[in-house]
């Protein structure tokens, strides 16, 4: 189930499915050009190689690697997109 504010957070949760997740991303301004990004995350790994990928940190360096890449990204692009600004 997703909440979106603009410019301050991005939530989901599932709703169906083996794999239970919740997660939110938060938006901090810092000044008029930096913005702190916060992200959480908890899901319940299923199954032996998942529970193992788990314990060796796989996810964390995941996430991790999946933040960089948004950061350069966003950094990259220069301006913000056009996108829906409302309220989910």
């Amino acid at each position: 189930m997703p909440e979106e504010v603009p410019d301050e957070h991005v939530a989901r949760r599932t709703t169906s499915g083996d794999v239970k997740q919740t997660g939110m991303v938060r938006f901090e301004p810092i000044d008029a050009t930096h913005t702190r990004v916060m992200m959480t995350m908890d899901f319940q790994p299923d199954g032996m190689a998942e529970k193992t990928a788990d314990m060796m940190g796989v996810p964390d360096r995941q996430v991790k690697g999946d933040l960089k890449r948004f950061k350069h990204f966003i950094e990259d692009r220069g301006t913000a997109g056009g996108g829906y600004r409302g309220r989910l």
